[in-house]
């Protein structure tokens, strides 16, 4: 849930450390358990778990300003929860900190961190996951689902892929999305990232600045990846909404939504394009599932 807050001496800035600081409403997000009448029966909230002073790239942006929150800015941008059956926990991506994180249902406690070791406070240290091989941490991603085989799948946006006050964030041109799985040892703390839908940047690329979906399919073991806006190369685009370059929501999308073999390299099964053949509209699919058919099987009763 959208949780707001008035911060005292908050940053008024993400591309200048020394700028000066000002008193600042900044949303946050809760995460809520209901039971089937609306009861509240747990909850987790970013302003008393995390560190207030960690702020990533998108915090100033004015995405909160037309969501019912004017002047707001936007620290954590929750945009994914699941629950882990196996331990009683639950697993939250938070866009803005270029990080997944799993939290304790009983302690309240965060277990773990998928994400860059960059900019965490002493505190967290001790829960960054440690890569094994060749890992590319996610930047701005999405929807974190756990497999029956335990594995963590998600969507990673891949964009700005830098941290605020270390480097500048990377242009749109510069980016890709992907459909990525990760392997997480909880006993030794490691990760290692077992699948992906690319590795670097190409012709075939896409670059899906928001939202995303990523499944495994559980009979083929297939990977099935939602880009939800892909972007033409143009010169110029921008992240920041305050730029006075074109955004890049300002622009015709297109969805592209593909099957891949869960191999390395991996095999394009499918593939289906949602775009308009002009090339003047934005299209955009929030998400997607496979199903066996649109149509119920036929009953006896049926007329």
């Amino acid at each position: 849930t959208a949780n707001a807050r008035r911060i005292e001496n908050w940053y008024s800035s993400e591309y200048d450390a020394d700028a000066p600081r000002a008193d600042a409403d900044v949303v946050g997000d809760r995460i809520v358990e209901f039971d089937v009448n609306g009861n509240i029966l747990w909850s987790w909230d970013t302003f008393e778990h995390l560190d207030l002073n960690r702020i990533g790239y998108g915090t100033f942006d004015a995405y909160w300003h037309v969501r019912g929150f004017p002047g707001h800015w936007d620290w954590t941008h929750g945009n994914g929860v699941t629950y882990d059956t196996r331990d009683d926990s639950v697993i939250v991506s938070l866009r803005n900190q270029d990080a997944v994180i799993k939290i304790d249902r009983e302690s309240n406690e965060v277990r773990w961190i998928l994400g860059t070791h960059d900019d965490w406070a002493p505190e967290f240290q001790d829960k960054l996951l440690t890569p094994i091989g060749d890992v590319t941490w996610p930047s701005h991603g999405h929807n974190p689902r756990v497999t029956p085989d335990g594995t963590i799948v998600m969507f990673d946006n891949g964009i700005l892929q830098a941290r605020p006050f270390r480097a500048a964030p990377k242009s749109p041109n510069e980016t890709f999305s992907r459909g990525v799985e990760y392997e997480i040892d909880e006993e030794n703390m490691t990760v290692r990232q077992v699948w992906a839908s690319a590795t670097e940047l190409s012709d075939d690329s896409c670059n899906s600045f928001a939202m995303g979906d990523t499944h495994r399919l559980p009979q083929t073991n297939n990977m099935l990846v939602i880009y939800t806006i892909c972007l033409a190369r143009r010169e110029g685009l921008q992240y920041d909404t305050f730029s006075l370059e074109p955004h890049v929501n300002e622009v015709p999308t297109h969805t592209r939504i593909r099957e891949y073999t869960r191999t390395d390299p991996p095999e394009v099964v499918s593939e289906i394009i949602v775009r308009d053949d002009s090339y003047i509209l934005q299209w955009q699919v929030y998400g997607g599932l496979h199903v066996e058919s649109l149509y119920p099987e036929p009953t006896v009763d049926d007329r």
